[in-house]
């Protein structure tokens, strides 16, 4: 049942009435004048005029006008004069935020609040209130906003207050520090914070640093001193390799490289099969933490796979880590029964034993009572808050008889509806399984002003889950404030990668990039095994590391060598040959050359059972650089041209794939695009399927399947239209995670990544990230171009 809904658009376009109300027109006033340090308008209210029209007029909130001219919330009179700010509220908040150096959300003050009740409402102490809001003290006007600094804000501000001296200490350069590597200095860092980061003395730290002080500056470059080393035994053990894993794929399961396991494993090559036993190094500790070495950019999601604890163990140990780790860092790694380890003396009961870790997922051991008592809690009442933009003061002035007789697709109201009914579809099915719902609906866009005061709601603190806001600047003010409480906050449509380690609480149910190499991969081993491969980028500086991740998954996949069939070969040679109006049938075909390699046709014609081994290595093009130039030269006429093209920019992209299409009579290109060509519109089909385009996608609507059509039945039934896009992420969204919390309860952060489940448009399959109890989805789907189609591949990869 829903409890309290806030809109309900139907009841609105009913409510107003038929014929427009003629207005006055509301000039704004050419008097102003200037009030505590703040410019007004200073306008006089007329017949007629109401609060609602002057502050539509004046581009500002009622609010606004109540605030500043007291007593006028009781109503106004002709002849008043109004105090109306000449910049808004609205402009006046997002200017805070942008220059802000602390993440904070607002309170708007109500009637008696004093600054320790708000304090005590934040579970903050009143201290922190005070040094968010310098000069602010009691009595409070009714109306302020205060800001409310986020868990860890505070303290960087007592760090910024602090006046003890900046003290320094000689240059020392006899302490040994981490090679080709500097720390760059982040927002909110202080030197004892990085000191922690990388666990050595602060004093140390000074010494290699010539000035350095307690304070930094964000862009700074610091040396880091080196930890000194333990001598470790190297210790093992032992993995079966599954169906369909590679070398890469155990690797990034271990948070390992490949040349990690091919030194553990003399002789190893990259070519494996299902059952080999290969050995995964351990690493020797003598006390409560192990120091990792970081050799190779990786993430620390993998890293905590490796040792087998949760992320959040390895983010308590070290303060500020990040969700990526780079060479040159050293992290401390909880010890105990949990971590694969090996300690020195351990007695012999105390090993795991190696069959019951081969072919094990890392992490699993933690989530082993995840599927036990799975059972509905059908007694409990789950309070949700779905925070969706419905625009409704777009209606309060609404002409019904002039709206209906025009086309209105950009009509604010109209873009998130079907979000909003698919949702309600998931409550009404997940309360039909017995689950109690208390949903609260709030009108949230990208308005500050309108978003803070959906947050001084009192029950918003109380909610176990809340699902959006949808924009970005709305969506950072409720997460941090659903941090605050430790609620779970769903951000259903945003790429943005930040948004999962600049928050405790978020779960992301976007696909992250970094998921898609080993995605690559396997299409790299199987549709296009022994082509011959092209990583396009649209320069050498964008996105830069995200290309060098992939360059090497592409490098560590694809074989030194291909072997291609005589027989086809000399077939090329033959259709060379006859392209020459001066080739005479009856003479031998001539030499000719294919990928650079000169070949004869009388050697192939002898064995054309056997195969001619070529070279095989990835060609890198940097295209504002090198144009085509590179892939004119090195295109093969004998195999396959994938082409991976990474760009983000539409012109671009349709630049490459104009001038690839120029080359397809005399080569067979296969394109790959990355990393999110789903946001490309208006892409040309014929050049999509001519190169048989595939991507990745975040959703894809496939309506010859049953739970498709299912929903999209019940959709048309009660809305009367079809759910699109919208609907069906509203549905899906809705229903995995009242789903979740139906069946894992206090589980929940502990047990979501065990929770798969396939929806309408996408599989739902989360990991925790770095920092707090986040979550992002890790699925794609893989969507290419047939015959002017575009179809789902098998959800084998």
């Amino acid at each position: 049942m829903v409890k309290k809904l806030i809109i309900s658009l139907f009841l609105v376009l009913l409510a107003v009435g038929l014929q427009a109300q003629q207005k006055a027109v509301i000039l704004k006033s050419q008097i102003t004048d200037i009030r505590e340090g703040k410019r007004f308008y200073i306008h006089t209210v007329a017949a007629g005029q109401t609060v609602y029209s002057i502050a539509k007029a004046y581009e500002v909130s009622t609010d606004e006008i109540f605030f500043e001219n007291p007593g006028s919330n009781n109503g106004i009179s002709v002849g008043q004069q109004l105090w109306i700010p000449v910049i808004s509220k609205e402009k006046e908040l997002k200017s805070e935020l942008k220059s802000a150096d602390f993440d904070f959300f607002y309170h708007i003050v109500k009637k008696n609040e004093t600054l320790r009740s708000i304090a005590g409402e934040y579970h903050l102490p009143e201290d922190f209130i005070k040094r968010a809001n310098p000069g602010v003290s009691d009595p409070l006007r009714e109306g302020l906003y205060l800001k409310i600094p986020a868990e860890m804000a505070h303290d960087r501000r007592r760090d910024n207050s602090n006046e003890e001296t900046d003290e320094t200490v000689s240059f020392d350069p006899s302490i040994a520090v981490i090679p080709d590597f500097r720390h760059v200095v982040k927002s909110g860092e202080t030197t004892q914070s990085i000191a922690g980061q990388y666990h050595v003395d602060v004093h140390q730290l000074k010494a290699v640093n010539v000035g350095l002080g307690n304070t930094v500056t964000p862009g700074d470059r610091l040396r880091i001193p080196q930890e000194k080393k333990k001598e470790i035994k190297q210790e093992f053990i032992t993995y079966k390799v599954k169906k369909k894993e590679t070398l890469y794929s155990i690797s990034r399961q271990y948070g390992l490289t490949v040349q990690d396991l091919m030194e553990a494993n003399k002789g190893l090559t990259t070519s494996i099969k299902t059952g080999q036993v290969i050995r995964i190094p351990k690493k020797v500790v003598t006390d409560e933490y192990l120091t990792y070495a970081v050799t190779s950019k990786t993430k620390l999601n993998k890293l905590a796979k490796l040792y087998r604890i949760p992320v959040y163990e390895i983010t308590d140990a070290n303060p500020g880590i990040g969700k990526r780790l780079y060479p040159g860092v050293s992290v401390k790694i909880p010890v105990g029964d949990k971590t694969i380890t090996s300690v020195e003396e351990v007695a012999e009961e105390d090993v795991v034993p190696e069959e019951e870790v081969a072919g094990e997922a890392p992490g699993s051991i933690f989530r082993k009572d995840c599927h036990k008592h799975l059972k509905p809690d059908t007694k409990r009442v789950f309070k949700i808050a779905l925070m969706v933009p419905l625009y409704l003061e777009e209606m309060d002035s609404l002409d019904v008889t002039q709206f209906l007789q025009s086309e209105h697709d950009d009509f604010g109201p109209f873009r998130f509806i079907k979000f909003y009914e698919g949702a309600l579809l998931a409550v009404d099915s997940l309360q039909k399984q017995g689950m109690k719902v208390d949903l609260y609906v709030y009108d949230v866009d990208q308005s500050i002003t309108k978003t803070t005061r959906a947050m001084q709601n009192s029950e918003l603190r109380h909610m176990d889950l809340i699902i959006g806001p949808f924009f970005s600047r709305s969506f950072d003010q409720v997460a941090l404030f659903a941090g605050n409480f430790g609620i779970p906050i769903i951000n259903p449509l945003s790429f943005r990668e930040e948004i999962t380690h600049k928050y405790h609480t978020v779960i992301k149910v976007k696909p992250g990039e970094e998921y898609q190499p080993e995605l690559v991969q396997k299409l790299l081993q199987t549709d296009y095994s022994g082509a011959q491969v092209f990583l396009i980028s649209q320069s050498a500086y964008k996105a830069a590391d995200k290309i060098v991740e992939l360059q090497n998954v592409i490098r560590e996949t694809i074989p030194n060598n291909v072997a291609v069939s005589n027989r086809k070969l000399y077939e090329i040679g033959v259709g060379v040959a006859q392209r020459n109006e001066n080739y005479n049938k009856s003479y031998p075909v001539p030499v000719f050359k294919v990928e650079g390699q000169e070949l004869y046709p009388d050697i192939l014609s002898t064995d054309p059972d056997g195969t001619t081994l070529f070279a095989n290595h990835l060609t890198k093009i940097n295209y504002s650089v090198d144009s085509l130039h590179p892939f004119h030269r090195k295109a093969s006429a004998a195999r396959k041209n994938v082409v991976i093209l990474y760009g983000d920019n539409k012109a671009f992209v349709m630049d490459v794939m104009n001038r690839l299409n120029q080359y397809r009579d005399t080569f067979d290109i296969q394109l790959v695009g990355l990393p999110v060509w789903e946001r490309f519109s208006g892409l040309n089909q014929t050049l999509c399927s001519n190169m048989k385009l595939t991507y990745f996608s975040s959703s894809y609507v496939d309506y010859e399947q049953e739970n498709v059509q299912d929903l999209a039945y019940k959709f048309r039934k009660k809305f009367k239209t079809d759910p699109g896009q919208m609907g069906f992420t509203g549905f899906d969204v809705t229903y995995y995670f009242l789903h979740a919390l139906l069946y894992l309860g206090n589980r929940f952060d502990a047990c979501l990544p065990e929770y798969p489940m396939t929806m309408t448009h996408n599989t739902y399959h989360f990991e925790q990230t770095a920092r707090g109890k986040n979550f992002e989805n890790t699925s794609w789907n893989i969507l290419r171009y047939r015959d002017l189609r575009l179809i789902k591949l098998n959800p084998g990869y």
